[in-house]
């Protein structure tokens, strides 16, 4: 689930849209990834938001719904619902199968500037999920807020062994954030790194 905007386009094409206005409002999980796919490929935040809502209210206890949701409200930069969001799935995530979606805190972190622990997630979750490189960019990013370019280079070089090609011109023009001054800071920031 955190691979390109492009291969969630191609593999999930106009499915969340078929969820979101049909009338099978009882699988929470189902609405939770259309409502993530609705945030993330579509940048669709109100449509996402609406997904999530439907799927909480269906399962109230689904740690999926809560979790997704709270990617999508750090998105939007609402850093106090996110983190409401996430705190609440928080619980489940821990004693469920979906560890995995705990590296979702590195968002939230990121929506609260708390750079800190993005780098502290971010290195957690690259230790349960070593080949997913979006961690690694989340820790470039961290640093390069706190200022600590060398650290940021240091770990670039990693990141250019496991994604050859990778660019954060690319990257920063994919990337789903609701407000294009976080998408505008983070184009300042990464500069620093040439």
């Amino acid at each position: 689930f955190f691979s390109s905007r492009r291969r969630h386009t191609r593999l999930q094409g106009d499915w969340s849209s078929d969820v979101c206005s049909s009338d099978l409002p009882h699988d929470s999980i189902g609405l939770s990834l259309a409502g993530h796919i609705r945030s993330y490929v579509h940048r669709d935040f109100d449509g996402a938001k609406d997904l999530f809502r439907r799927a909480i209210e269906a399962n109230p206890s689904c740690a999926v719904a809560w979790a997704y949701s709270a990617v999508t409200y750090a998105y939007c930069g609402e850093a106090k619902e996110a983190r409401r969001r996430f705190n609440r799935a928080g619980v489940t995530l821990r004693q469920g199968p979906y560890d995995a979606l705990l590296g979702f805190e590195t968002l939230v972190a990121y929506a609260e500037r708390d750079w800190p622990t993005v780098i502290r997630v971010a290195r957690q979750a690259l230790v349960r999920m070593p080949g997913l490189t979006t961690f690694r960019k989340h820790i470039i990013m961290a640093q390069c807020m706190l200022g600590d370019y060398d650290a940021a280079r240091a770990e670039q070089v990693a990141l250019m062994s496991e994604e050859p090609g990778f660019t954060w011109e690319k990257h920063l023009a994919s990337y789903p954030f609701g407000r294009e001054s976080d998408r505008a800071a983070m184009r300042q920031v990464v500069r620093g790194l040439a």
